[in-house]
């Protein structure tokens, strides 16, 4: 996974959407725990933990916006962990 750091891709043009999948590294946390705090922030992520088991309680979905964006991601990502 991407172990807490933010996407550095950019989306594809149009209205596709492009996300990518994370995985917590140990000691950050769940899925649900970083959910919440990022809302807080504004920021949304997608919990996956009830997904699938094969995604445990450390998964969660971001998605993949213009540079800006990501910045902003990365940012309040870096202040949660």
């Amino acid at each position: 996974g991407c172990h807490g750091k933010h996407p550095r891709s950019q989306a594809p043009p149009g209205n596709a959407l492009a996300c990518r999948l994370c995985r917590l590294s140990r000691g950050n946390g769940t899925a649900a725990e970083l959910s919440r705090r990022c809302r807080d922030r504004g920021l949304y992520l997608r919990d996956l933990t009830g997904l699938s088991r094969s995604f445990g309680i450390s998964t969660f979905r971001v998605a993949v916006k213009d540079r800006e964006t990501n910045s902003r991601i990365g940012s309040i990502l870096e202040q949660i962990l």
